[in-house]
């Protein structure tokens, strides 16, 4: 299954081997309730690497209890020496995005040419990260910051200093790394979409780019997703591509330019779930929700309305548990999303405890509340876990701040 879907690029390889890296990183936990843990691991990655997803650095970095599980099939004849990323790479990491933040705080074209221009001398072999990392940092930034990273990108190609293919080999780095991306910016594709668009219509980027950087993906991948957005930006509206940041980027969210997009959206959440609890009308709510087209930040959402609700009235938990189970049944927002936003509450519910007026009586009232929501089907874990977290308050806690009456269900 693995080598079917980094074959087709549903998956890419960096994916798969971010995924069997997250589990090694927690495989002595994995190994308390399954002892052989280490032997699908070393099956899994074996595997891997005879179809030639992940490659033998990978491989070498696992750790030793895979590496001496007798499921781990890999000749070690084929490994490489004790792989080491090059100190170069190292300190041009250090110095590109020392340069790059420098940059988007000062606008200063110059400085940052002649800092760049710097950079090639001595890190000529990885000059194409640059651009990788430029646009990346600037992708959770004002319009205006994408705007002079754009123009950057241009001065540096017609000054000679970076060339068209060390452009393109960054961007495709960049797309391979999107879908981690919007996690933390979530107008990510969009705005990589809007990156590309524009240094096509600089001439920075050949216009075949977004069809030769789709070749053997799948359609529906994310990849596939913003090299056709981009195409869609250079075939319709070529000629705004050059204000793409101040005309695109105010169609994209509204709201102050002062604002990053990450405010913008925590801001339109957060009038979201004020309006729902006054009108406590859930598929106007749903409705709002999706039209952000941020589901990967839908986290944000769960946690807002946890916070607003804390000290408010009985019914206010009531509807806003009904408006997340209609999240929930309708795939609005999945399970993923729910528990990441709970585990941020519970992050930081020491802070918003010291903040409420009845601590203990709102500690009671969220545990009631997320066990209504129990009810309402939610994972069971859920609930184990809520009252694993707050057991050295409710200790404490009257009975009268664990009350909460929840209507009958069949």
């Amino acid at each position: 299954l693995l080598s079917y879907l980094g074959s087709t690029g549903l998956i890419s390889h960096e994916q798969i081997a971010k995924g069997l890296t997250r589990l090694t990183d927690k495989l002595d936990d994995l190994m308390l309730d399954a002892v052989d843990a280490h032997n699908v691991i070393a099956a899994a990655a074996s595997q891997a690497f005879a179809e030639g997803v992940v490659s033998k650095h990978f491989v070498h970095s696992l750790p030793k209890k895979v590496l001496e599980s007798s499921f781990f099939k890999v000749d070690r004849a084929a490994k490489l020496p004790a792989p080491e990323l090059p100190q170069a790479a190292l300190d041009f990491k250090e110095e590109a995005i020392r340069v790059a933040r420098e940059y988007l705080v000062s606008h200063d074209l110059d400085e940052a040419k002649v800092a760049v221009n710097r950079m090639k001398e001595q890190y000529a072999d990885y000059l194409f990260d640059f651009v990788r990392r430029l646009v990346i940092i600037s992708l959770d930034m004002k319009g205006r910051d994408r705007e002079a990273a754009s123009q950057l990108l241009s001065a540096l190609y017609g000054s000679g200093i970076v060339t068209r293919q060390e452009v393109a080999k960054g961007f495709s780095r960049l797309l391979d790394e999107v879908n981690d991306l919007c996690i933390d910016a979530p107008f990510a594709k969009d705005h990589a979409a809007a990156f590309i668009a524009r240094c096509v219509y600089d001439d920075i980027l050949p216009p075949s780019f977004t069809a030769t950087a789709r070749i053997g993906l799948m359609n529906n991948s994310v990849r596939s997703h913003v090299l056709s957005r981009a195409h869609m930006l250079i075939s319709r509206a070529i000629h705004r591509l050059e204000n793409v940041w101040t005309v695109a980027g105010a169609s994209v969210s509204s709201g102050a330019e002062d604002e990053t997009e990450v405010e913008r959206i925590q801001k339109a959440m957060k009038n979201i779930i004020k309006e729902y609890l006054v009108s406590h009308d859930v598929k106007e709510a749903c409705r709002s929700l999706e039209e952000l087209e941020v589901p990967h930040f839908h986290h944000e959402f769960v946690y807002r309305s946890l916070v607003l609700v804390m000290e408010g009235m009985e019914r206010d938990y009531l509807a806003v548990g009904t408006l997340f189970k209609e999240l929930s049944t309708s795939a609005i927002v999945s399970s993923n999303q729910f528990e990441n936003g709970l585990r941020r509450l519970f992050e930081k519910i020491d802070d918003l405890l010291l903040d409420a007026p009845k601590a203990l009586g709102v500690s009671g009232r969220v545990i009631a509340f997320w066990s209504y929501l129990l009810v309402l089907s939610f994972s069971p874990f859920i609930f184990v876990t809520i009252f694993a977290r707050f057991s050295h308050l409710h200790a404490h806690a009257r009975p009268s701040h664990l009350c909460f009456h929840l209507p009958p269900f069949s």
